[in-house]
């Protein structure tokens, strides 16, 4: 007898034990549960044993395939009846785990798989998720090289190249901050400080803040040695959200402004420089020494350095929530960065005034891009900043999945990967998924799948390591900088290993069920020991599967995708997987066609090619709304305009997103996006579906209007 274990894709058949008659069964009771129980559901695989034993039901399941106990009793129990409860309980001592990275949250990777409750996969150290070189879908899984851990300051900064500054500069620095400490105390903002010894005047640039008033009384800058700083902790800077905070200097003179409004200004005196060392953001540079002990936790957004005090107005504007572009345009080559943090990734800080050059931002230790638009100030990123030490003690760059327990008698481990160069320099191997301590001999509750592309080690290619040192290795290479599914199949014992959805090598072990207890399971290194093997490289479509695949699987798997494989379906038009429609989504579609890349996610109107046919389709048909809907509430009006407008990007040769103007998927704002949004006919019309759409004509004439309107504003400014 079998039945058939669905996961949403390609059916698999798990044998249950056969029986000869009803002779054979006799008289059963079972009284059953009306739904799993909650405790059962959601504990890990190491409890679920034990809480199995305490159900109300004669009859259990241990594990896959399936064990059975049965008590005699006196009422007959029809085979199917056997059957259902089968097919209900079989997976609750079961793992299943896929991690597709499309989500934006820099700490966790999001496990899809949630029938046994959700494992979702920790990020420790250098781990983020990057729409660069993703296989699958939107996102991938981005390993980088752990950093030394031992004679490196303790700090995270995001360092601002080439500012340093000849003798009696003019200087604005200006930013939003979000300070998420858990205590608000004494933090450095911007900082060209050594971190020990005394203040010189050529390291003259330095501002910080200190909104419980324990160590400074609010905000200090000092300037040529020179200290200029508040009374009092100015109103409202220890309220939660973002605060405003910029110092100006000129002829000697400093002035400090928060939320807009100046609080303190004081004549420094002349002679100043900073021609030692770049600024810094959230921490001193710590090159003489000292501790992070000033360490800013939270978020920034909307960076400004530039070669000039900017007046009280502009701090003002600043402050109010406008974007620095439409408030300040550079001189000539006077030396201007901005970052606004807008689709960058990972560790990637883009300068958006470059007439100077390019003044990338270079981040030290726990410094990335946030995605997340809820924790920008403008737009949809900003900079997140975190402590320099880790949450634990590991070195390595890894997820955690945590204690996965029980992987039972059968299980399935793959992963897509895009090793760089070979993965991490100082070994050939590289661990995939290992639960190993990092050294000595292998235990009873630790198992290993590693590869080396290059097989330079004892010709291991690609091998799974069981408990107790058991091991099924292939001799089999493969390219590095390429995508490559690798995939290892465990069967009560017997083992297979895949490339590509391809065999390349199998074997048999003395073991029946693999249990890992409470040792976690890691992917990318291993639990503990010394950085040798780790992953360093792209990661996509993670899955640790409580079945074992067959050879047809494995190949299906690799055609398609594991989403696609697991029938797990998203909602069109999603392309950060968020469940929303958004202008993040937008925003990534009209990124898309700009690059001319073509990718098949985004070719929404199926003819091959990803344009502003593309974009009317995600407007028109899956947001439901008109062309030019800046703020995607369902109507194209004035508000729109306004909002675009406000953006200040109108015919500047910049990139644009969506709720900047660019209503064509090229990145820029122009007549050409006023004539596309007029073209649809939506303008004062209300909702899509609510209205009739007005005579092409007339709207044509309106959006000409508009254009001479806005152009003759441009022309007279």
């Amino acid at each position: 007898m079998f039945f058939s274990q669905s996961m949403g894709g390609p059916t698999s058949k798990m044998a249950v034990p056969r029986l000869q008659s009803n002779d054979d069964v006799g008289n059963i009771e079972i009284r059953f549960l009306p739904s799993i129980p909650r405790e059962l559901k959601n504990s890990n695989n190491r409890h679920r044993k034990q809480l199995a034993k305490n159900l109300p039901i004669d009859l259990w399941f241990l594990s896959t395939p399936i064990r059975t106990k049965i008590a005699m009793r006196k009422q007959l129990l029809p085979n199917f009846a056997i059957l259902l409860l089968g097919m209900l309980t079989s997976n609750l001592l079961a793992v299943d785990i896929y991690l597709d990275f499309e989500e934006t949250n820099s700490k966790f990777a999001i496990d899809k798989l949630t029938e046994d409750g959700s494992q979702d996969g920790r990020f420790v150290n250098a781990v983020s998720t990057t729409p660069v070189g993703a296989p699958f879908g939107n996102r991938a899984a981005l390993f980088e090289e752990p950093e030394e851990q031992e004679g490196v300051p303790p700090f995270s900064t995001l360092e601002i190249p080439d500012t340093l500054f000849d003798e009696d500069f003019s200087l604005t620095v200006a930013m939003h901050v979000e300070n998420r400490e858990e205590n608000l105390d004494f933090t450095r903002l911007f900082s060209t400080f050594q971190g020990a010894g005394g203040l010189v005047p050529e390291r003259s640039i330095f501002l910080d803040h200190d909104p419980s008033g324990s160590t400074i009384p609010g905000i200090r800058a000092i300037i040529n040695s020179t200290v200029v700083q508040t009374d009092f902790v100015p109103d409202g800077m220890s309220d939660p959200g973002y605060h405003h905070y910029a110092m100006t200097i000129e002829d000697g003179e400093v002035v400090v402004y928060f939320d807009g409004e100046e609080v303190i200004s004081d004549f420094v005196g002349v002679g100043y420089s900073n021609d030692v060392m770049n600024i810094h953001i959230g921490e001193d540079p710590h090159d003489g020494g000292g501790s992070a002990n000033e360490q800013l936790i939270g978020n920034f957004d909307e960076v400004l350095v530039i070669e000039r005090a900017l007046s009280a107005n502009d701090i003002s504007l600043l402050a109010d929530g406008n974007l620095v572009s439409s408030v300040v345009t550079p001189n000539g080559n006077e030396r201007a960065v901005y970052y606004d943090f807008e689709g960058d990734t990972g560790k990637t800080f883009s300068d958006r005034f470059t007439a100077d050059g390019a003044q990338h931002g270079i981040s030290h230790r726990k410094v990335r891009v946030d995605e997340t638009a809820t924790h920008a100030k403008l737009g949809s990123g900003s900079a997140q900043i975190e402590h320099p030490v880790s949450e634990d003690s590991s070195v390595f760059s890894q997820i955690d999945l945590g204690e996965v327990g029980n992987l039972g008698e059968q299980f399935t481990l793959s992963a897509v990967v895009n090793v760089s160069g070979g993965g991490f320099p100082f070994d050939g191997l590289t661990r995939l998924f290992s639960s190993f301590k990092g050294s000595g001999p292998i235990g009873p509750e630790e198992l290993i799948f590693d590869f080396d592309p290059f097989a330079s080690i004892e010709n291991i290619g690609m091998r799974l390591l069981l408990p107790g040192g058991e091991s099924v290795m292939s001799d089999v290479t493969f390219s590095t900088d390429e995508d490559h599914l690798l995939t290892a199949v465990y069967d009560d014992g017997s083992v297979n290993l895949y490339l590509d959805g391809e065999l390349v090598g199998e074997g048999d072990a003395s073991f029946g069920e693999i249990d890992l207890g409470t040792t976690p399971l890691k992917i990318g290194e291993d639990v503990g020991g010394i950085v040798n093997e780790n992953y360093i490289g792209i990661m996509d479509d993670v899955l640790v599967l409580s079945r074992a695949l067959s050879e047809n699987d494995v190949a299906q798997l690799a055609a398609v995708g594991a989403a696609e494989f697991l029938g797990l379906g998203g909602l069109a038009g999603d392309f950060n997987g968020d469940g929303i429609l958004d202008v993040a989504d937008i925003n990534r579609l009209s990124a898309e066609s700009a690059a001319g890349k073509h990718r098949a996610e985004f070719d929404l109107d199926n003819d091959g090619f990803v344009n502003a046919s593309d974009i009317s389709v995600w407007v028109r048909d899956l947001k439901q709304t008109w062309l030019g809907d800046a703020n995607l509430d369902g109507e194209f009006n004035s508000t729109d305009l306004v909002v675009v407008f406000a953006a200040g990007l109108f015919e500047l040769d910049r990139d644009a997103t969506w709720d900047q103007g660019d209503w064509n998927g090229d990145l820029r704002f122009g007549s050409g996006d006023l004539v596309t949004a007029f073209v649809d006919g939506g303008y004062e019309q209300g909702t899509r579906n609510a209205q009739a759409v007005p005579e092409p004509g007339s709207l044509m004439l309106l959006g000409l209007a508009f254009l001479g309107f806005f152009a003759s504003r441009r022309t007279n400014r």
